[in-house]
Parts: C-alpha cells; sequence; structure tokens
C-alpha cells in the first residue's frame, strides 16, 4: 500500500498499530478478545486521523450525514469485521429488524446474482448497502475499515460518478484514511493468519448472512469450523473507490 506524500515513515506507523493490535490480543482466548480488539484497533486509528485532520496535517473530507454515494459500492470484509457487525446487530437490533435484513439481503443477492461490477453499477440505485437505512448507516459504530477508508474530498465528485453509470470514474479520496485504514485491516488480516485463524475477504451481504445462520459463528471461527461460505476476490483497499 502507498505511504501518502508527506505521512510518516510506513514502517514507524505500522509498528504502532501493530503493537496496539498485539497488546489487545496477548490476554485471553480469542473470543474474549478477538471483538474487542478490533473495535479498539478501529477506534485508535480513528483517534489518529482525527487528529491528522484537526491539526491540517490531512485534508478534511467532505463526507457527512445523509451523503451515502459510496452506499451503493461493493464491500468486501474480513471476518473479524463480520462477526463484530453481527455481535452488534444482535445487541442492538430487534428480532424484526434481523428478519427485515435477512429479507434484504435475499433481495440484494436475486438482484447481483452473476452480474459483472459494470452490469452491477447501473442497477446500484436498487442495491445500495444492507445497512443503509433512511440514508443512514444502520451499523456506523462497527462500520468496515474500507467504509472508514472510503472519505471523498468533493462530495460533488460523489454525486457525478454516482449519476453517471461508469463503473470506472473515479473520485479523488483522501490519502491518508485510505493509507491508514487500509494498513490497520492488513495488519489484522496478518495478526489472524499469525493466529491460525481463517481470512480473506467476503462480499458483505453474504458474509452476514452466514454469520447469522449460525448461533455461534465467533466461536466456530476460532475453532476454525466453516463459516463463511464464498470468498471474494481480494482487492487493494485504496484502489477501489469508484
Amino acid at each position: 500500500m502507498e505511504k501518502p506524500e508527506g505521512f510518516s515513515e510506513p514502517n514507524e506507523f505500522k509498528a504502532i498499530v501493530v503493537n496496539f493490535t498485539r497488546d489487545k490480543l496477548i490476554h485471553g482466548t480469542h473470543q474474549e478478545t478477538i471483538l474487542s480488539a478490533i473495535r479498539a484497533v478501529m477506534e485508535f486509528v480513528q483517534e489518529i486521523i482525527e487528529q491528522l485532520e484537526t491539526s491540517g496535517q490531512s485534508p478534511a473530507v467532505s463526507c457527512g450525514s445523509g451523503c451515502n454515494f459510496c452506499c451503493h459500492s461493493l464491500i468486501r470484509v474480513i471476518p473479524a469485521e463480520a462477526l463484530l457487525i453481527e455481535a452488534f446487530i444482535r445487541s442492538s437490533f430487534s428480532d424484526s429488524d434481523i428478519q427485515a435484513l435477512k429479507k434484504n439481503i435475499y433481495e440484494y443477492q436475486i438482484l447481483v446474482d452473476g452480474k459483472s461490477l459494470k452490469k452491477r453499477v447501473l442497477i446500484k440505485d436498487q442495491t445500495p448497502c444492507i445497512f443503509l437505512k433512511n440514508d443512514i448507516c444502520s451499523i456506523y459504530p462497527v462500520r468496515p475499515f474500507i467504509c472508514r477508508a472510503w472519505n471523498s474530498l468533493d462530495r460533488s465528485a460523489c454525486e457525478s460518478a454516482f449519476r453517471s453509470g461508469n463503473h470506472n470514474a473515479e473520485i479523488e479520496v483522501s490519502p491518508v484514511r485510505n493509507y491508514i485504514f487500509g494498513t490497520a485491516r492488513e495488519i489484522f488480516q496478518d495478526m489472524d493468519s499469525q493466529m491460525a485463524l481463517k481470512t480473506g475477504l467476503y462480499e458483505i451481504p453474504g458474509a452476514i448472512l452466514d454469520c447469522l445462520s449460525h448461533t455461534d459463528p465467533l466461536k466456530h471461527w476460532c475453532m476454525n469450523k466453516p463459516v463463511f461460505s464464498t470468498i471474494g476476490e481480494v482487492e487493494d483497499i485504496a484502489t477501489t473507490h469508484t
């Protein structure tokens, strides 16, 4: 992942996040610590971003509440992100909300099944993120790293790209956010691999449905039992903002 211009040495930043992540994972079992660790890492790097933007060391982004053009993009998550979201759903959503979510996922999958990215873009107004509700993210506190990374410097450019129907449309994003959140996700994936936990990138609708289909997906994953049914093609977090 390319370091943004003017940013500190990448090895120094990675070392800080690696040490922070390792510190959160060394106590207790995987099952006890994995979700608290990824949430702590998300909050830690979010604080770094906010400090950089407040001090003027990184440009402020144009995104805000109700701006959801990015929320029609193809999102892939690592297992720990999906499991964190599932735990949030179990604790915050009502039974009727969960049933409605499952119905939404099934309808989404019917619409996108077998379609290329180019064809998906043509129906993106029909396939918003499964967690977009009344133009607001319903899992905002535990949104994936990639959603935190995708922040535009020009909101009008997002709208133009969204309405163009061009699947190759490019938007100028915050290089620092892309770098920091992308690096944090890579580190967490590496940590999972070191702990012999299955990792990879999964499309978020299928990953969440897989989690909701298990009574205890976190326990199964920590025991290396199958949880996620379909692995997505790996893409760089910094190069998929369209």
